[in-house]
């Protein structure tokens, strides 16, 4: 009897030495910073492009909140400006599958934009960016992200006080 003990004994220390020689898995930082560009192809700024600055914070594995800031600009001329131009912050709410290599991504933009290109710096400009593609997770776990989307933005004068129109997204997660 003395005998299996010990063997029991010997058997669970030597259990206890293997799992603690396990590498342990570390779980990806919660916040990350990131760099994006849109295009946008509504009717009144065709060609427009952003620029955008962000940062992560990952409340959940698949649940992303963040905010950002950057601007936009576009060569067409809208009214009396020679160029439509205007910096934007804005909150994002993000969905992903991060066990993925390649995994789909839904993306929801709510920004405030200030117009930059006339005279009065009092014009706000609300919008909404909502968009799906695909995020590729790279060996270093830097993140890159495209996808194409339906671009919303409240004018509030002249004669079109709401546009929408299709945008495309490339973004870089380090």
């Amino acid at each position: 009897m003395k005998r299996k003990l010990l063997l029991l004994c010997v058997a669970t220390l030597l259990a206890l030495a293997a799992t603690g020689q396990t590498p342990v898995r570390q779980k990806p930082p919660r916040g990350r910073w990131g760099a994006e560009v849109n295009t946008y192809v509504a009717p009144f700024i065709d060609g427009a492009i952003s620029v955008d600055g962000i940062y992560n914070y990952a409340v959940a594995d698949w649940f992303i909140v963040g905010a950002g800031a950057g601007g936009l600009h576009s060569a067409t001329s809208y009214s009396n400006y020679t160029a439509l131009m205007y910096g934007r912050a804005f909150v994002r709410l993000r969905f992903e599958v991060p066990k993925w290599r390649v995994s789909p991504v839904l993306l929801e933009d709510f920004s405030l934009g200030v117009l930059l290109s006339r005279q009065n710096y009092d014009t706000f400009w609300p919008e909404s960016n909502f968009i799906l593609g695909a995020r590729f997770r790279l060996r270093n776990d830097d993140r890159i992200t495209f996808g194409i989307g339906i671009r919303n933005i409240w004018v509030f004068h002249g004669c079109m006080p709401f546009a929408t129109g299709p945008s495309v997204h490339f973004g870089y997660t380090f």
